[in-house]
């Protein structure tokens, strides 16, 4: 028979994730998971300090984010002064894991970390990490939850796990510099940015590109739309293996898209198409599908090659302005 003692704790863990829940369904709750810097510049390293009140640092020639906040909100924005600014902030009574927030400067590096192993951080955190700094700063999350970055002159890597709210996920705005975004259960959005190298990966999520300029891009989503307006690519692949594709190019874009869909259709507006031979993967691989399910399209003066991708869903490229 199981103690009489050890059930309670049983029911009062059930109970409180289950009121945690219904905060979470309401519009509160927790929205982010946390980053790492691998290959951070060295230096001396001041000791760990438990943000419990917002600090400043001064920014060295070369400034970088490691951040590493267990599943605490982040927000980065930026300023024209040469120091980094921190700050914790929480929206209500606390929920979530208790690891304290700590940070510490590592040369030019700003370390953001929280070792949320504690039981309560199955729970999410309800935290949330503002950090304002030069737009050159590099920026690591290795790990986060609902992310926000805004106008960044410097490349960055972004991982959020975020997944107690739908929308959430990683949105980046203004920014320029190579960027790599990935969310297992989120959304990815990027917004006016150019990019010399961008990588986006959802798995189960939407992956948003609004007037997204880049030289070689790699954007995919598993179980999710892929969309994109006012674009400019140039080499690359895009694809989504459970959703269409629907990417919008502006003008000056220059490149050729070979575009093929395993169970749909490729549909093209505002550019010469030819029918393109496109062979499947997977059971299908010695069949090839008919010229209305594989286009070659040129864009511009067709100098670049963008392979475009769906295996279950329809892709649309148009034209635009």
């Amino acid at each position: 028979m199981v103690p009489r003692a050890t059930l309670i704790a049983v029911l009062v863990g059930i109970e409180m994730a289950l009121v945690f829940a219904m905060v979470v369904a309401m519009g509160g709750g927790p929205a982010a998971r946390s980053g790492g810097w691998p290959g951070a510049p060295g230096g001396a390293a001041s000791a760990l300090t438990p943000l419990t009140a917002p600090l400043t640092f001064p920014a060295g020639d070369h400034p970088a984010l490691a951040i590493d906040v267990g599943l605490a909100d982040v927000t980065i924005d930026t300023h024209p002064v040469a120091r980094i600014d921190v700050a914790v902030t929480d929206g209500f009574r606390h929920m979530g894991s208790q690891a304290p927030i700590t940070t510490r400067a590592d040369g030019d590096t700003i370390r953001i970390s929280a070792e949320e192993t504690d039981f309560w951080a199955f729970l999410g955190d309800s935290r949330v990490v503002h950090i304002t700094v030069p737009p050159q700063t590099r920026v690591v999350i290795a790990n986060g939850g609902n992310i926000n970055v805004t106008g960044l002159r410097a490349d960055a890597t972004v991982n959020s796990g975020a997944h107690f709210h739908p929308g959430d996920g990683i949105s980046v705005q203004d920014f320029r510099g190579s960027l790599t975004a990935t969310s297992p259960d989120g959304t990815i959005e990027v917004t006016d940015a150019d990019c010399p190298e961008l990588h986006v990966t959802s798995a189960n999520g939407r992956v948003t590109l609004t007037r997204v300029r880049a030289q070689q891009i790699f954007a995919s989503s598993s179980n999710g739309r892929v969309e994109g307006t006012g674009l400019q690519l140039h080499d690359g692949r895009v694809a989504s293996s459970n959703g269409r594709v629907s990417l919008g190019f502006a003008s000056g874009a220059d490149t050729t898209v070979t575009a093929g869909a395993a169970n749909g259709h490729v549909r093209v507006s505002g550019f010469a198409a030819t029918a393109a031979t496109y062979v499947r993967g997977g059971d299908d691989a010695d069949d090839d599908d008919d010229s209305s399910a594989a286009r070659t399209v040129r864009i511009g003066a067709g100098s670049g090659r963008l392979d475009v991708r769906a295996s279950n869903g329809s892709i649309d490229l148009s034209q635009e302005g």
